[in-house]
């Protein structure tokens, strides 16, 4: 198991420094860009379908030149998001649902249309460095083919961290071995006394060790160190690296799920074309084949998508069903409704786990009070892997053929070792115990809908901090 950990330790140390060091600071980055919308009322999105007419009937009627290709709800406003088009433009603009392209904002509550923006983002240094973070942390920089490194690497990162745990034992058990040792070869005054007697070879011997005793304590005192900060996010660290897994695999699983639905969308729709219905007529078509669920998006029949719908459909409450992107659901609708024809697939069945996994990696810590503790605890998980860098990459060479020339310890140090033993081998796993369940119950609570469940996750998150604040202190 020691093989196995330091192997694949030393793989993934970089990568691993590196997401952490990244999504320490992407954790706070609607913060540090100041686009954050902490403390908005909850968004209604069915609410807000009740004003697309108007929105639509506005828009035509102040910009006859332009068309709509999309409405969407901003996410996090009280606002619709009309994207849009000159009708002459017969390029096709690189877009998705409200996402890019020129859009125009519409007011359900004070029935006012803004001005037509670009969405073109307006870069600036701190944008760029943002953007080339957030990259670094999802796909290495490397696009398509970095989702697929950042699964393999996540993953072995998550079966480093779950491989030093099972070591957590025996090398508690080596430390306190060790401690004796020393312990017992310290040299006492009398000893000292009766040791300036004895011959040369013996005074050497003695200096020798004493020389070396500080580059033993330091090397305990990291050992001790990486031993039990990385057992303290033991937790943590392993689920943080196997829902980055789960987030690489539902992006590349979903990309492929949304081409596939939309080609064979296409052969089965080509037959005709759908009219131009109002979007309360087009929405209350598709509400009436998929009910209860929820429409995030709907693109408009274009010449860019041979002329049919595409409706986005998530599930209803869902906290944030943007992430997900939505069930993609093509129509041909028609003004009478009975030549309405629908496309579709259904989701598949493991995007409900993958979609958990995003969860516990991003939506569980929405309050600045939980940003900072998370933020701690990232900080002791990338302490905690450079101890262990430190302890795998030094060169122990000198210090290891010390400890092999030091005499065997005796049967006085055996038995010592051994009461020590017996006497802390029940109580070495407690504290391990109790900070991993309140970990889960800290990442796990803010998903729920527990009353006060971020107050608890805070306490949850807090306590191991605390805890292993008092033991450095008293060690």
């Amino acid at each position: 198991m020691y093989k196995l950990h330091k192997y694949l330790s030393i793989f993934s140390f970089l990568f691993f420094f590196l997401l952490c060091i990244t999504g320490l600071i992407l954790l706070f980055r609607a913060e540090i860009q100041g686009s954050h919308t902490m403390g908005a009322a909850p968004m209604n999105i069915n609410t807000l379908w009740d004003g697309a007419d108007q929105g639509a009937a506005q828009f035509t009627q102040k910009y006859p030149t332009k068309e709509i290709l999309n409405i969407s709800p901003a996410m996090g406003s009280h606002l619709l998001r009309y994207r849009i088009i000159d009708k002459n433009n017969t390029h096709e603009p690189r877009a998705r649902m409200g996402m890019g392209g020129d859009y125009i904002i519409y007011n359900p509550h004070n029935q006012q249309l803004m001005q037509p923006q670009s969405g073109k983002v307006t870069v600036t240094p701190l944008r760029t460095v943002m953007h080339t973070l957030h990259e670094l942390h999802t796909r290495l920089a490397l696009d398509r083919l970095g989702l697929y490194l950042i699964g393999i690497i996540s993953l072995i990162c998550g079966l480093a961290v779950a491989s030093g745990a099972f070591l957590y034992g025996p090398f508690s058990k080596t430390a306190k071995l060790r401690k004796t040792m020393l312990q017992n070869q310290r040299v006492t005054p009398a000893t000292a006394n009766n040791t300036r007697t004895n011959t040369d070879s013996t005074i050497i011997a003695s200096d020798n060790a004493n020389a070396h005793s500080f580059k033993e304590s330091l090397r305990s005192r990291f050992a001790n160190l990486h031993r039990e900060l990385m057992m303290l996010t033991v937790i943590f660290g392993f689920i943080l690296s196997i829902s980055g897994t789960g987030i690489a695999a539902f992006f590349i699983l979903n990309d492929n799920y949304n081409k596939n639905v939309a080609y064979n969308a296409k052969v089965e729709l080509s037959a005709q074309k759908s009219d131009i219905l109002t979007p309360s007529g087009a929405i209350a078509r598709v509400h009436a084949k998929y009910p209860g669920q929820l429409l995030i998006s709907m693109d408009y029949p274009s010449r860019f998508n041979e002329q049919h719908y595409a409706f986005y459909l998530g599930r209803e409450n869902d906290e944030d069903p943007a992430l997900f992107l939505g069930q993609p659901v093509y129509a041909n609708l028609s003004k009478d409704g009975q030549q309405d024809h629908f496309y579709s697939q259904p989701i598949p069945w493991y995007f409900t786990g993958l979609t958990t996994l995003i969860n516990l990696h991003i939506h569980n810590h929405n309050t600045i009070a939980l940003k900072i503790v998370w933020g701690l605890w990232m900080v002791v998980l990338s302490l905690a892997s450079l101890f262990g860098a430190f302890l795998t990459f030094q060169r122990w060479g000198k210090w290891a053929s010390w400890l092999k020339a030091q005499s065997v310890p005796s049967n006085t140090d055996k038995a010592s070792v051994a009461t020590t033993t017996i006497n802390t081998q029940s109580n070495i796993w407690i504290r391990p115990i109790a900070w991993s369940v309140l970990t889960i119950i800290g990442m796990w609570v803010p998903l729920t809908a527990m009353p006060y469940h971020n107050e608890i996750a805070l306490i949850a998150m807090i306590l191991p901090l605390l805890d292993m604040i008092y033991i450095l202190i008293k060690k």
